[in-house]
Formats: structure tokens, sequence, C-alpha cells
């Protein structure tokens, strides 16, 4: 069930556009306007760019996670095999 849990949300994300004001994702056929910052005067735009903004650098640090994990996996497969 989490696979498919998975996929939902990857396709979901893909309909995704970032607003052009403030950045985040949102789906525009749900919503007129950003539902993050329009509300929000240029001030608030520019705090809510710079609290979200912290957090884009660490996305890739799971990835990198899985993929070492991976490869290890192969490694200690492969000494399994010739020993």
């Amino acid at each position: 069930m989490f696979a498919a849990q998975k996929l939902i949300q990857m396709w979901y994300d893909l309909k995704q556009k970032p607003c052009p004001r403030c950045g985040l994702p949102y789906d525009r056929r749900l919503h007129q306007q950003c539902p993050h910052c329009s509300h929000l005067s240029e001030r608030e735009t520019e705090d809510l760019r710079e609290t979200t903004g912290n957090h884009s650098g660490s996305r890739g640090i799971p990835w990198s996670f899985l993929a070492l994990a991976g490869i290890v996996m192969v490694i200690i497969f492969l000494l399994k095999q010739f020993v």
C-alpha cells in the first residue's frame, strides 16, 4: 500500500506548479490564487520565501542515503556470491 500512496503523491506533485510570487507549488486547477501568499503583503511574502528556502537543500539527503544503502546491499550480495 505504501508504494501506491507514493505513486499517487508523485502524480499529484506533477500537477502542481510553483507560484511566481512565493515559489511554493500549488494546483492551479483547484485555486485561482496561491493559497500560501495571496493574502500576504510583499514583506510577509519575503519572510515566507526566506523560511521555506532554508529547507530546500535537505530534500536530496534521503535519496543519497537510499542510494548508499542500495550500493552497500549490492556489494554485500556480490561478496556473498564469491565467498
